[in-house]
């Protein structure tokens, strides 16, 4: 019987050992992908893998700022390769990676520690440190705050998925940008579809300039290289629904690319004479356009409830219910037919109100029971009447949260559908979600590109957390989300998605007159239509059943013209009309959409929203 312990202890040891030294042939490398950015939010990494021993399984994590949702890479890797896995890190505070290879246990420091900076410039390059000539204050920067931070990447490490580029302001494409990938262009393009900025520079360099897979994004077409007095120019015809702007050195154009802007300068900045000449700076800066990325994210997060900005994002849903010294009554709403208590509009005793009724307990269980009972002379009692004290108390606190019980699993989400030329539209959500029971759930998410960061809200004094979420390497799923009895759970993201396809906007001239033409051909109707342009809007009351279209009289609307860094700060869709040329911006609701998780019922307060900037088909 000893013997057999001891070979069982012995074979138990060496496979400790074995697992420990698989564990060591794994090695690993953190490498910021935009290299020279600061941690005043998330950034991307690549986690560099190289497996020198036997076949591994790999769970890297993050977590956000506030930790409220958790992000797991796992990672196969065979015997003798090597990967690399981008993840989300950083933040303020001392953010690390987490990995965990058997039971040993990693943890690789960001270390990009820095103050905040207004805009976050990324450079695709062979030569990824050329902007470093911007970096610091801007003088002629009409923003309070106008520090700018460079980051940098070659294009071999240019993402290839849109979260990695949602942590920059805008994006250069500089030397060798020709050589990208057919993914890396398409994360990209759906960068500035969805209100991002992209820099292409001309001159005699290959880059992207030069490449047709630009050619709908670009402002130009048909360029070609001229020389004059040892200035080289990359020019190209203009195109219609394009804007030129005065440079010092050579010429420059924009045009907007769904609700984002593509900027073009002739010449390119890193080469001489510009390389050396004092107008270079201002020449780049002018061509960023830092203010709209920021514009248009701030706008959405407002209109999803997941920014400061908004005081009331969600009406009377605008957060989980706040504490109450009173016990709030039961709110109700019908869902398929049937009743069900709404689980965002049930209040539990706030902390204040527990520790009274505790306070209370105390006294009459105690002192009070047993005064009475002393001067009744009957103490005895006190085996019945402490028993029914306390049933009576703890009723008092189950009613309070019988209703929670009673209430289904419910999710409550507010998204905008960014609609552009493209088939696929990309979603900005932010869910809400009650569990009523204590167990594993599948949201069923799909095609969920990244996670935004969030602010944590408070249930009855508790905070409440986000969601752990697996990143696959394509998409972010939630196949196993672990919760408690009555939990809420928020989550907040970027997710693409096909079902407004069908949806078409265009913007003609009919007689000099300006028309916008809506064709539905989705599943969803079409509600609260309205159209901005930089000074003025028009409301449509009609619906736009699906099959169904509708004309509407845009000629009062202005034509957008460029302002360029030029903005009063307000979040409206009129105000982001303005930095677009010859677009309108057209918001409205649709129904029958499906964003986000895929749980429980979904909350009658939910609203689908779809925004987009068709362009003039006829040059202004």
């Amino acid at each position: 019987m000893c013997r057999g312990t001891q070979r069982v202890g012995v074979g138990l040891l060496l496979l400790a050992v074995c697992a420990a030294a698989s564990a060591q042939g794994v090695r690993f490398r953190l490498q910021q992908v935009w290299s020279g950015l600061n941690s005043s939010s998330s950034n991307p990494f690549y986690v560099n893998i190289e497996n020198a021993g036997a076949n591994e399984s790999i769970l890297i994590s993050t977590s956000d700022t506030n930790a409220s949702t958790k992000i797991e890479y796992p990672v196969e890797v065979p015997a003798g390769s090597k990967k690399r896995v981008m993840v989300m890190a950083g933040g303020y505070g001392n953010e690390k990676v987490e990995i965990r290879v058997h039971g040993d246990y990693k943890e690789l420091p960001v270390g990009i520690g820095g103050e905040p900076t207004n805009t976050r410039v990324g450079l695709i390059s062979d030569n990824p440190s050329d902007l470093q000539f911007l970096r610091g204050q801007d003088s002629n920067s009409n923003q309070q705050s106008n520090a700018i931070a460079i980051g940098g990447c070659v294009p071999d490490d240019a993402p290839d998925r849109l979260s990695g580029y949602l942590c920059l302001d805008t994006i250069v494409l500089g030397e060798g940008t020709e050589r990208l990938g057919d993914s890396q262009v398409g994360a990209i393009k759906q960068y500035v579809q969805q209100g991002g900025v992209v820099l292409f520079i001309g001159g005699a360099a290959q880059s992207a300039s030069s490449d047709p897979r630009w050619r709908d994004v670009l402002p130009v077409t048909a360029t070609t290289i001229s020389t004059n007095g040892g200035l080289s120019q990359r020019i190209g015809t203009p195109k219609a629904n394009s804007v030129g702007y005065v440079v010092s050195k050579g010429s420059a154009r924009m045009q907007a690319y769904g609700m984002g802007l593509a900027s073009y300068i002739s010449v390119n900045p890193f080469e001489s004479p510009i390389r050396e000449s004092e107008d270079r700076r201002s020449l780049v800066t002018r061509a960023l356009y830092r203010v709209h990325f920021r514009q248009v994210r701030n706008l959405l997060n407002t209109q999803i409830g997941s920014s400061e900005e908004s005081d009331d994002p969600y009406g009377s849903y605008s957060s989980y219910p706040s504490s109450s010294t009173s016990f709030a009554p039961t709110a109700s709403f019908s869902s398929s037919g049937r009743d069900y208590k709404d689980p965002f509009q049930i209040q539990p005793p706030s902390t204040q109100s527990i520790l009274w009724v505790l306070i209370a307990y105390a006294l009459i269980v105690v002192p009070i029971n047993f005064l009475v009972l002393r001067k009744m002379n009957r103490l005895e009692l006190a085996w019945f009447t402490v028993p029914v004290i306390s049933v009576a108390f703890s009723g008092i606190l189950l009613n309070s949260t019988i209703s929670l019980y009673q209430a289904s699993a419910t999710t409550l989400t507010r998204s905008v559908a960014i609609v552009g030329s493209d088939p696929q539209s990309t979603v900005y959500g932010r869910s809400q979600m009650f569990f009523p029971r204590a167990k594993s759930y599948d949201l069923g998410l799909k095609n969920v590109e990244a996670v935004l960061a969030q602010r944590r809200y408070s249930y009855g004094g508790n905070d409440q957390s986000g969601i752990n979420v697996l990143d696959n390497g394509s998409e972010i799923i939630a196949p196993q989300v672990l919760t408690s009895n009555l939990a809420f759970k928020n989550f907040s993201y970027v997710q693409s998605s096909n079902e407004l396809a069908g949806l078409k906007f265009k913007l003609k001239k009919v007689e000099g007159r300006a028309t916008l033409f809506i064709q539905n051909q989705t599943h969803g109707t079409l509600t609260g239509i309205s159209a901005y342009g930089p000074a003025a809007n028009t409301t449509s009351t009609d619906s736009i059943p699906s099959g169904g279209s509708l004309n509407i009289d845009v000629s009062k609307l202005v034509t957008s013209r460029r302002k360029g860094d030029k903005s009063d700060g307000g979040l409206t869709w009129q105000n982001v009309a303005e930095t677009l040329p010859n677009h309108l911006v057209v918001y409205a609701s649709i129904s029958e959409m499906h964003t986000g998780p895929k749980y429980g019922e979904g909350h009658p307060s939910s609203q689908k929203m779809i925004v987009s900037a068709p362009a003039y088909e006829e040059a202004q």
